[in-house]
């Protein structure tokens, strides 16, 4: 096909350079509440607009040279197309690993706002990109063994990848919705090194007394302990600072600088305590382990067992065996 229309040669080949580009600003768009395309931002596509210029004698070439091009790379990448290819691979390499670490602050970032993440956590793309990779060996590999069937190789891969973003890009939902303004606080610190003095510089523009803030600590968790908010699976920071009728930034702050823990922790430890309670409750012996974990207010077995195996170092049904033990 190409040989008939050779105008067309190598013409989608500055926008390989953009593949990096786009896949970083749409991790960005994702993971940023309220995100927005700036001006400076363009200086990213810098380099599509040098990949253009440097194609542009190609592009010029007599129909008989193009030609002739597109026959010898049936075999081996002619040296114009090699130097481009080694380019793009490295400066799409760069973008890729800036993606990877926006979704893994991603992954710490919304567990200061949610208490389930399982929706929300991006692993789809994690999966993705490891796919990506492995395709990007195999296709090096049987580019030694053989160019032209390497390259089949990697547009079926690509295109599988490709039409998988796509799929999964649509069911994800819009992250940061449900809230009204952003946290400011930082992860929390280990206790052991957490001196006061830090503490109160860390929050002393945050707005709250130490005073307002021992009272919001003692609403929080009256309100959790009495109501049992966490019972709901979908329970989220901003839930919680509307039925407290204060921000969300400062019920962050509390449980940063009190409890030593996020949103996230401080909520399925409340959880995992009503399991517990629940395991000895003889109402209650005839639920599974997973029916069990869903009245206390997980909402899928994965995250049930990581939360419980994280904060009790062991599995749930090891721990229900002790306790019967224990009562044997």
């Amino acid at each position: 096909m190409i040989l008939q229309a050779h105008h067309l040669s190598m013409i989608v080949a500055p926008a390989e350079i953009l593949l990096g580009p786009v896949f970083f600003f749409y991790i960005l768009s994702l993971t940023r509440k309220n995100f927005s395309f700036r001006k400076i931002d363009y200086l990213h596509f810098i380099p599509f607009i040098i990949t253009i210029a440097y194609f542009v004698p190609f592009y010029f070439e007599s129909p008989e040279e193009k030609i002739q091009f597109n026959l010898r790379s049936y075999d081996q990448l002619p040296p114009l197309w090699q130097r481009f290819s080694a380019f793009s691979t490295f400066y799409n390499i760069i973008y890729m690993l800036l993606a990877m670490l926006l979704i893994e602050r991603h992954r710490r970032t919304i567990k200061r706002y949610y208490s389930a993440i399982d929706k929300i956590n991006l692993r789809w793309i994690q999966m993705l990109f490891a796919f990506v990779v492995i395709g990007f060996v195999c296709c090096v590999l049987l580019g030694i063994v053989g160019f032209r069937f390497g390259n089949n190789f990697s547009n079926i891969v690509f295109s599988v990848c490709i039409y998988a973003f796509g799929y999964y890009g649509m069911k994800q939902k819009e992250i940061f919705s449900d809230f009204r303004e952003e946290v400011k606080t930082d992860e929390p610190e280990p206790v052991v090194i957490k001196a006061e003095a830090v503490a109160q510089r860390k929050y002393e523009k945050s707005g709250l007394s130490e005073e307002k803030a021992t009272q919001l600590l003692s609403q929080l968790e009256n309100v959790m302990t009495v109501e049992k908010l966490f019972l709901d699976p979908e329970l989220n920071l901003q839930q919680l600072s509307d039925k407290l009728s204060v921000s969300i930034h400062h019920v962050s702050q509390v449980l940063n600088q009190y409890k030593q823990q996020n949103f996230f922790d401080y909520v399925n430890q409340l959880r995992i305590e009503e399991f517990k309670k629940q395991l000895l409750n003889p109402d209650k012996q005839h639920l599974s382990l997973l029916g069990l974990a869903f009245e206390c207010g997980f909402n899928s077995k994965a995250a049930f067992n990581a939360v419980f195996k994280k904060q009790t170092g062991t599995t749930p049904s090891a721990y229900r065996n002790s306790l019967k033990a224990e009562i044997a």
